[in-house]
């Protein structure tokens, strides 16, 4: 069928038929339909083309229709030579004809056109095809986007390593893309979900498939987000994090998930590094701040024990007895001892960093109790407690340390001294079980809730609204490094029962157990000679009641120091800058700031920068020292003080300022 110039259109073997409806038709749509013939001789040519010409290619049906070549000429050159290769191609094969070109209209601009026509071989030899001609231009404008879109990704993809991988649970199916297969350690680009998982490290399985199933099975939002260990072919394992989600619109029964995958090895490594100096230095801050809080709370309450029992030693106006002063002596003599054991306490830490090892030998566990209970006799006499009488005198082994078994004792005896009620009884049994040797302590004081158990043996925790300070938390650490344990079960107004228990021993191989050999001597400024220099004053920055008072004693007798009290740092700063002192003594751990602060305020003013300043603490960390000498102190005194010696040092200091 060829359509003629004049609007009629020849059927073989038929009349020829008015053609205005279809002409109007053709006219009505968007693109162009056009006949092209081929001859036998290859010459081109266009009997009809509809309206749409002159819109899309820029001319109009009549000029293409007296020249095919008009038509050639608006395609653009870099796709002529394509153009006519598919028309040859076509004719030759006779297969339909498609085809996508540029154009260029003489009005100008660009468009993208694609053809579909198909090809009918005439009795001449000559090929017609009958065909449709439309604007793509938007269409390819999106695809060509898409497409550099997609290169962009390939090369970022590409550059930070990332692989797509695509989940189907319905199908049975995970497909990786080159790079996801290479991070896998696999040649094969689709695997099923059980070949896929096969590979991830037992540990992490169940989790990735459960995250797998959520993501499949929840709605639109749902995420795949995991991280796994993912065994490669020579045994090794890598870390990968895949993140995944369904397309808009998947079929919520079938939900395939598509994402990404990335080797995060690396990033793990870096990651556990990073934790494990964390943890390491999370570790050496809370030694640090436990070592700190030990030499405070032990040293401050044993500053009293030995200041006072020095000053009634030294008391020229009332001076005691014989046997008050025998008696005094012991005193000393044990608050000495218990300076020795918070000297030992302060080794803990190191105990648990294995720099220090506990000796456990075969000891007699009541020649022990016996002597611990002589130390504590003093604190229950004054408290209004009742001890034990008379322990049995039959030896009961253990496999101990014994300087770590005494100080358990002491702490757990003081703890029930103090918690019971006055004129209450503290009871003491031994039970034996298979190998071991149980020492159960008990009190008649108030108890303790469920809670405040959970707490009992945490540092500085507190019950009944009172610190607990750290000796439980000590004996315990102590008992279980003898390979003990240290329980408590008690009940709010029915008192408390501790339980220690210890290896057992045979007793043939008990060792003696005398008075335990203690490290760390006692550390006070170092002596000095000669203390008179005329009235001087000395203010003292202190909040513990029990100091201010033994250094209110401690001057009570010196007409040549006047001491002045302030029991804060606020304070203290303040009649520091309305007169200054010739002396300060500051606490480093003050209510509401730190020595330091105290000591950076005075500095950085003209009137107090000159002051002398000592820190006198009970904190005793070579560290801390350092710190504080370095943060503006003249020098750093320890407690417990030794009386005399304080009084010769604050002397000398004065005079080396003078």
């Amino acid at each position: 069928m060829i359509n003629r110039q004049d609007g009629q259109v020849d059927e073989p073997g038929g009349a020829a038929e008015p053609a205005s409806v279809l002409t109007k038709l053709a006219a009505q749509l968007p693109g162009v339909v056009h006949l092209v013939t081929v001859d036998r001789q290859g010459r081109t040519r266009i009997p009809y083309a509809s309206e749409g010409m002159s819109r899309l290619f820029g001319v109009t049906p009549a000029e293409v229709c007296g020249d095919a070549g008009l038509l050639f000429k608006v395609v653009h050159a870099a796709d002529r030579q394509t153009l006519r290769q598919s028309i040859v191609q076509s004719q030759h094969s006779l297969q339909p004809w498609n085809a996508e070109y540029r154009v260029c209209p003489p009005q100008g601009g660009e468009r993208w056109v694609e053809t579909q026509a198909l090809p009918e071989r005439l009795a001449d030899g000559s090929t017609v095809w009958h065909g449709y001609s439309a604007d793509i231009t938007e269409r390819k404008q999106a695809q060509i986007a898409l497409a550099a879109s997609e290169a962009r990704w390939q090369q970022a993809a590409d550059a930070a390593g990332i692989g797509v991988v695509r989940f189907d649970l319905a199908g049975d199916s995970v497909q990786l893309d080159r790079r996801a297969c290479a991070m896998h350690g696999q040649c094969a680009a689709q695997n099923t979900i059980d070949q896929w998982a096969a590979h991830i490290a037992d540990e992490d399985r169940p989790a990735v498939l459960a995250a797998l199933r959520r993501a499949t099975a929840g709605d639109a939002n749902e995420r795949l987000e995991t991280r796994y260990r993912y065994r490669q072919p020579d045994g090794g394992l890598r870390w990968l994090e895949t993140a995944a989600r369904a397309h808009d619109g998947t079929d919520a029964q079938a939900r395939p998930l598509v994402g990404t995958c990335r080797d995060v090895t690396a990033q793990q490594e870096a990651e556990q590094l990073r934790r494990d100096r964390d943890a390491a230095e999370h570790m050496a801050r809370a030694q640090s701040e436990l070592l700190s809080r030990l030499s405070h709370e032990l040293r401050t309450p044993l500053n009293g024990i030995q200041g006072f029992a020095q000053l009634m030693a030294l008391d020229q106006e009332e001076p005691l007895g014989p046997t008050q002063q025998r008696r005094l002596a012991n005193v000393q003599r044990a608050g000495r001892h218990l300076l020795k054991l918070v000297d030992g306490v302060l080794e803990l830490t190191r105990l648990e960093q294995g720099e220090v090892a506990l000796q456990r030998r075969s000891i007699d566990l009541l020649r022990v109790l016996r002597h611990t209970l002589d130390l504590v006799r003093p604190l229950a006499l004054n408290i209004g407690v009742v001890l034990p009488p008379v322990l049995p005198n039959t030896p009961v082994g253990v496999l101990a340390d014994h300087r770590a078994l005494e100080q358990v004792l002491v702490n757990l005896l003081a703890h029930t001294i103090q918690n019971n009620r006055p004129r209450g009884a503290v009871g003491i049994t031994i039970e034996r079980v298979p190998g071991r040797v149980a020492l159960v302590v008990s009190d008649e004081g108030s108890g303790f809730t469920p809670a405040q158990q959970a707490l009992l043996f945490e540092p500085l925790q507190s019950s009944h609204g009172q610190s607990r300070g750290l000796g439980l938390a000590i004996a315990r650490r102590l008992a279980m490094a003898m390979d003990g344990t240290l329980e408590v079960s008690s009940e709010p107004g029915r008192g408390s029962r501790f339980r220690v228990e210890l290896p057992a021993s045979d007793q043939a191989a008990l060792e003696d157990s005398g008075p335990v050999s203690l490290l760390s001597p006692l550390s006070t400024p170092a002596a000095l000679d000669g203390a008179g220099c005329g009235p001087r004053s000395v203010l003292y920055i202190e909040d513990e009641p029990l100091n201010v008072l033994l250094m209110e004693e401690v001057f009570r007798g010196q007409t040549q120091w006047r001491l002045e009290v302030a029991r804060d740092g606020r304070r203290g700063l303040e009649r520091a800058r309305q007169a200054p002192p010739d002396l300060l003594l500051v606490d480093m751990n003050l209510p509401d700031m730190n020595g330091l602060q105290v000591v950076a305020a005075l500095r950085a003013e003209p009137a107090t920068a000159q002051l002398l300043c000592i820190a006198l603490s009970a904190d005793a960390l070579p560290e801390q020292i350092a710190a504080a000498r370095a943060g503006g102190f003249d020098d750093y005194w320890t407690k417990p003080i030794d009386v005399a010696r304080l009084l010769a040092a604050l002397g000398r200091a004065i005079e080396r300022r003078a």
